[in-house]
Order: structure tokens, then C-alpha cells, then sequence
């Protein structure tokens, strides 16, 4: 057989109709996941995930599990930023990190506690809202979780207070 124009294109056209799509085209993608805890290790249940994509500007937001576990499956290579608020929880933010095709683990984030204002910081503010619920069940001034609000959750306010979350 010659070699000729005609059968060459003939041969490119066949292989290109033959040829499954995902082997033309693939695109790349890769996963972040990791934990979010408190300072004694617990985990922060339901916590807000976001990760934004550092040149694009795209935001994928997630939430963590039973475990304070978080995944993004499927993400594009390039520069993060992974951001974690949760109510009562100041946020924090692991910045620029680089997600290649083999993906990402370990990007843990502990959340220190006190924000019950929600205005990201641990101030005077939230000492108030302690102060006016001391002696109940909470939620708003139980600052641990335990469903009491008492001299253990001053203790955590006082050891955070002047803390501020990432913005």
C-alpha cells in the first residue's frame, strides 16, 4: 500500500472516530484531604471546608464528617487555600499550598474556641454572652460543648482571649 495523502488522513480519521474519548482528552484532577480538631485533639464536627483555587479565584466548599474528617476529590492542579469556620470556632486557613496530580493529605487545621460572637476573634464581647448564660444549658456560652455553661468555659475563653482567626 502507498503511502499516499488520502489514505493517511483516512487512517487519522478512522483512528479518531475508533479512539474513546477519555483517551484523546484526559484531564488531570487530584483530591485534598484532612482533619480538623480542637487544641486537645477532638474532632470539630461540621465544620465549614472551603478550598479556593489561588489563581483562578473558584471556591469548592465541603464540610467535615463525624470524624472532623474533610475531602476534595476532584480538583484541578494549581495553589490553594483551604479556609475552616465553624460557629463558636475562630477561623483558620493553610495558605498557597500546591496541589499536584497525586493529590494532597494531611492538611490538618486545629480551630481554637471562644468566637461566640461570630466576629472572628476572642474579646470582650464574648465574655458577655458567657457571662449573661453562666449557670445554663446553653448552647449560647458553652464554650466546650458540654452542655453547661460554667467555669470551664471561662477557662477556655480566658486562654484564648486576644486570639483572632485567619481572614
Amino acid at each position: 500500500m502507498r503511502l499516499t495523502f488520502r489514505n493517511i488522513l483516512a487512517a487519522c480519521l478512522c483512528a479518531s472516530v475508533l479512539l474513546p474519548a477519555g483517551a484523546m482528552a484526559q484531564e488531570v484532577s487530584a483530591g485534598i484531604t484532612g482533619a480538623v480538631t480542637d487544641p486537645s485533639g477532638a474532632a470539630v464536627v461540621g465544620a465549614s471546608v472551603s478550598a479556593r483555587d489561588v489563581s483562578r479565584g473558584t471556591v469548592w466548599p465541603t464540610r467535615t464528617n463525624e470524624q472532623g474528617i474533610y475531602f476534595f476529590p476532584t480538583l484541578p492542579p494549581g495553589n490553594y487555600d483551604v479556609a475552616v469556620k465553624a460557629p463558636r470556632w475562630l477561623r483558620k486557613v493553610a495558605a498557597n499550598r500546591t496541589l499536584g496530580g497525586g493529590g494532597m493529605t494531611g492538611v490538618n487545621l486545629s480551630l481554637p474556641n471562644g468566637d461566640e460572637d461570630g466576629d472572628n476573634e476572642v474579646a470582650i464581647g464574648d465574655y458577655a454572652i458567657l457571662s449573661a448564660n453562666f449557670g445554663s444549658g446553653g448552647p449560647a456560652g458553652d464554650v466546650n460543648g458540654d452542655g453547661d455553661v460554667d467555669i470551664a468555659d471561662f477557662a477556655i475563653m480566658s486562654m484564648n482571649f486576644g486570639m483572632m482567626g485567619d481572614d
